[in-house]
């Protein structure tokens, strides 16, 4: 079982959010998450960006690999 940490959109139409989780590779956008990292929202003037350096340091270790836009994101 391979687990990324990957963005999913929360949020209404034209005002979305993402957490920032630990999930499956293979579930869906919006689907099951194992553990919640943080939040990021991009729509304000400054972007906002909260994560918990613990638990992301621990699921890095675990093995779990940040997809391409967190790794932008959080500049990995």
């Amino acid at each position: 079982m391979a687990l990324k940490i990957k963005l999913i959109r929360i949020g209404r139409n034209k005002s979305q959010a993402f957490r920032i989780a630990v999930a499956r590779e293979r579930s869906k956008l919006t689907g099951r998450i194992i553990e919640n990292l943080g939040f990021y929202n991009p729509n304000k003037k400054k972007p906002v960006i909260s994560v918990n350096q613990e638990l992301l340091s621990k699921w890095l270790k675990k093995g779990s690999t940040p997809t391409e836009s967190v790794r932008k994101l959080l500049k990995l």
